[in-house]
C-alpha cells in the first residue's frame, strides 16, 4: 500500500498514503464542523479517531514521508523506497502486494 498509494477520491489514479491520509482529517474536522447538532458524546469520539489518525501519521518515519512528498510518481516512489529498503525491498513488496 505504501508504494502503490492510495485510489484517488478526486478522480483517477493513486494518490500517497500522507496525501490520502491529510484529505480524511481534513474531511472529518470539516464534517465535525459542519455539524452543529453533533451531542457531545459524537464529538469525542470524533475527537479520539481525529487523534488516532494523526498519531498513526506521526509514526511513519520522516525519511519515508519524503520519498513520498517529492514525488507523484508510483514508479519514482517505488525507487527511492527501494533505495531505502535495500534487501529487504523484494520481501516488503511481496507483503505489501498481497494487500
Amino acid at each position: 500500500m505504501l508504494s502503490a498509494g492510495i485510489p484517488n477520491p478526486n478522480g483517477d489514479g493513486r494518490v500517497p498514503m500522507h496525501l490520502w491520509a491529510a484529505w480524511v482529517t481534513g474531511a472529518v474536522k470539516a464534517l465535525t464542523t459542519a455539524v452543529g447538532n453533533v451531542d457531545e458524546a459524537t464529538k469525542a469520539q470524533l475527537q479520539k479517531d481525529l487523534s488516532s489518525l494523526q498519531g498513526s501519521i506521526d509514526t511513519v518515519p520522516e525519511e519515508v514521508v519524503q520519498a513520498f512528498a517529492a514525488a507523484d510518481d508510483p514508479e519514482e516512489i517505488a525507487l527511492r523506497l527501494r533505495a531505502m529498503l535495500g534487501d529487504k525491498a523484494t520481501a516488503v513488496g511481496q507483503i505489501l502486494a498481497r494487500g
